[in-house]
């Protein structure tokens, strides 16, 4: 019989608790679904097209042998765009999803103002992260010539499935309750010690959706 409450619950029912959760997220879909599209697939259109104009260049320069001026400026201005949208939009898009799960509209301007105000937060947050991940892979990868590298290899493989898992809360925390970058992971490593096995659930599921959205074409 399967359990009633969280405390109840079994790591295989809290799996199964999450993966029965489609219901609950296309509702929360529903009710901002103007403002997630212009969130997700307008910026996608545009840097679809900045990639086109990006690409145009580079054959041509490979088919001439000539890396022109204007493809080096073309390529920085899409690496520019792409990473200013996604600071910009990922606080917006976060936001816009904790609204919804509370069945609260959110129009594209506030999901950008408010988005916006948390800025900072993920900056800070994006930073710790990408150096919680790098640096102990160049240590490694550093060793790998002495062979210690390689029994660093489990170790570091670990690291990043637990550094993952933070990064995939911790964003929810910084809107949730407001933190700034380093106190929201903080926080996030409180949560996961108190309720470790919902971070694992949480993680097969987008575990098994990234494979899935490996597949050409259907996929995504």
């Amino acid at each position: 019989m399967a359990a009633t409450n969280e405390k109840e619950m079994d790591f295989f029912e809290k799996v199964g608790y999450v993966f029965n959760l489609w219901d609950d997220s296309l509702k929360a879909l529903r009710c901002n679904l103007l403002t997630f599209v212009v969130l997700y697939v307008l910026p996608g259109l545009l840097l679809s097209l900045f990639l086109f104009l990006s690409l145009v260049p580079f054959m041509s320069a490979v088919a001439n042998n000539d890396f022109s001026p204007f493809f080096y400026m073309t390529l920085f201005a899409s690496i520019v765009v792409t990473i200013v949208l996604y600071v910009i939009l990922y606080p917006a898009i976060t936001y816009t999803q904790m609204q919804s799960v509370q069945d609260k509209k959110v129009p594209v301007n506030e999901a950008i103002k408010k988005g916006l105000s948390y800025v900072p937060s993920f900056i800070m947050y994006g930073i710790i992260v990408f150096l919680a991940l790098f640096v102990p892979m160049l240590i490694t990868f550093a060793l790998i010539l002495v062979l210690v590298g390689f029994l660093l290899l489990p170790v570091v493989f670990v690291w990043g499935v637990f550094i993952t898992l933070l990064s995939i809360i911790a964003p929810y925390v910084i809107v949730n309750e407001k933190l700034g970058g380093l106190a929201a992971l903080k926080r996030t490593y409180a949560l996961f010690k108190e309720h470790w096995q919902w971070f694992l659930a949480i993680g097969s599921l987008l575990l098994i959706i990234s494979i899935l959205s490996a597949i050409p074409f259907i996929g995504q």
